[in-house]
Order: C-alpha cells, then structure tokens, then sequence
C-alpha cells in the first residue's frame, strides 16, 4: 500500500520512493487553499512525463500556519485537496 501524507486538505500519496532522476521537471510550488483560506505550500518539481505526478527529491517540509510542519520523504507523489462533506446519508 502506498504511503498517504495528509495535512488539513492536502493528501499527498507516494507513488513510488525511487525517484528516477529523469523524471525530475520543473521546479514547481504546490499551493492549496484550504477551508480557512489559508494556504498550504511544498516546493516539489513537476514529472516531466506525468504533469498530475510531482516529484520530491530530497526530504521537504509542508507547511501551513494552522498545522505542525509535515517532513514529506523523497519520492514521487499525487497531489489532492480534501473537502469536508455536509450531506447526508439516504438509503432505502
């Protein structure tokens, strides 16, 4: 099973931990807004084969002001944001 990070609204899933060197993009910040309007950051680089996949090299801190700091190890990860869920439940 893939290793899951999640701080607030971001999840960060691990992919893969071998980072291969030619996949490593662009330098690139994610930034996700969560529900308080904060801003949660990493800086990452985009896969330059998979533009939805971002690649941590080395171990790199997420950060936002609500939260403790989240260590992210090295590895090749997908990006989303969490929503909380105000419905409701029907059944029959």
């Amino acid at each position: 099973m893939a290793d899951v990070y999640r701080q607030g609204d971001v999840i960060l899933k691990r992919i893969s931990a071998k980072v291969p060197k030619d996949a490593i993009g662009e330098p690139y910040t994610i930034k996700i807004t969560g529900e308080t309007g904060n801003v949660h950051q990493i800086q990452v680089f985009k896969h330059k084969y998979n533009n939805q996949q971002y690649v941590v090299p080395e171990t790199t801190p997420l950060t936002h002001p609500e939260h403790p700091i989240l260590e992210i190890p090295s590895g090749v990860y997908y990006a989303q944001q969490a929503r909380s869920w105000q419905g409701s439940v029907v059944s029959d």
